[in-house]
């Protein structure tokens, strides 16, 4: 979980035209039209994670943290070069778009509306992304916790130090994320210094459903 090659990047928030950059650090948030729930099932979630991973070995991208909902995917991760971005993003989307279509019955639906993209521009930009994408299981009501785990302060929340055992068991709980790969690696007290030390952010763009 290192950031020191992207700190001097700069954050980049908009919608397309995209702007393209080599050799560092993306968090993307791709959404479907309407915000419909085209990944309702295990198995379709399941189906977007496989490809994930596929696209992520054909491009040579280091894929640092992910998930997976219902109608939009957050994934943080590392491009090569300028021009993977959006083949990388093209691939999954494509790719997963005829598969669900091919599973519901159906042909040439149109299932992703567009993708926000931003790049760290340091250490607590990139930490601040990676709580983000860990938090939204629950944000988005997939997954739920004791009441006072956290509290809204400004544009960030906040986690209170007394109930971090039960914070890590819900969110391990939901599976289509990176979460339970670094609460296996990292240990609980390794993860609470990052929720402690970094922001959690209530929204982001392409994300206030």
């Amino acid at each position: 979980m290192n950031a020191g090659d992207n700190r001097k990047q700069v954050t980049i928030r908009h919608r397309p035209p995209h702007i393209y950059r080599g050799n560092t650090f993306y968090f993307v948030t791709c959404s479907t039209r309407e915000k419909r729930q085209f990944f309702n099932t295990e198995a379709k979630r399941n189906l977007l994670r496989d490809i994930l991973k596929e696209k992520t070995v054909r491009f040579n991208v280091r894929l640092t943290a992910w998930v997976i909902l219902g109608n939009h995917y957050h994934l943080l991760f590392h491009v090569p070069s300028k021009e993977t971005l959006s083949s990388f993003i093209g691939q999954i989307n494509g790719r997963s778009s005829r598969e669900i279509n091919r599973l519901d019955g159906v042909s040439g639906r149109s299932i992703w509306y567009n993708y926000w993209d931003r790049c760290p521009r340091n250490e607590k930009d990139f930490y601040s992304f990676f709580n983000y994408i860990h938090i939204n299981p629950l944000k988005h009501g997939a997954v739920h916790l004791p009441a006072n785990t956290l509290r809204v302060q400004g544009e960030n929340l906040c986690l209170d130090a007394g109930r971090t055992a039960s914070f890590h068991e819900v969110l391990a709980k939901y599976t289509h994320s990176s979460y339970p790969f670094y609460l296996r690696k990292y240990g609980e007290l390794g993860l609470t210094h990052v929720w402690m030390d970094y922001p959690i952010p209530v929204n982001v763009e392409g994300d206030k459903s």
